[in-house]
């Protein structure tokens, strides 16, 4: 499992970008895309979260964490160049000062 804050440092949420769409259904979306500014990398990253993931609406700038980052990384070839591309999947995007998973509400009734 990676270490997202070493890897991504501290990322701000720069804003909504778009919707993929599922290949075979082009009417489904598939994933929500994000872009979010990373300290480490110094400049913007894609972030895409699962549809079934509520719209992000963070005000710009926000410090967020992702909830389960993974990254997919492949490459193309033509003639005498190649290109390495990084996507990176995650479950969720929270803010940074609220945990990455949601606390189960614990219930003081006594039965």
């Amino acid at each position: 499992m990676m270490d997202a804050d070493k890897t991504f440092g501290v990322l701000d949420f720069i804003g909504f970008d778009g919707e993929k769409m599922d290949n075979k259904d082009s009417s489904k979306v598939e994933n929500y895309r994000y872009g979010v500014g990373s300290e480490e990398h110094g400049g913007a990253l894609v972030v895409y979260l699962p549809a079934s993931v509520a719209k992000k609406t963070f005000a710009y700038d926000t410090q967020v964490k992702l909830v389960n980052p993974t990254i997919q990384v492949f490459a193309t070839a033509s003639y005498n160049d190649s290109e390495v591309i990084t996507t990176i999947f995650a479950d969720d995007m929270v803010p940074a000062n609220q945990s990455a998973a949601p606390a189960t509400p614990k219930s003081d009734k006594k039965e």
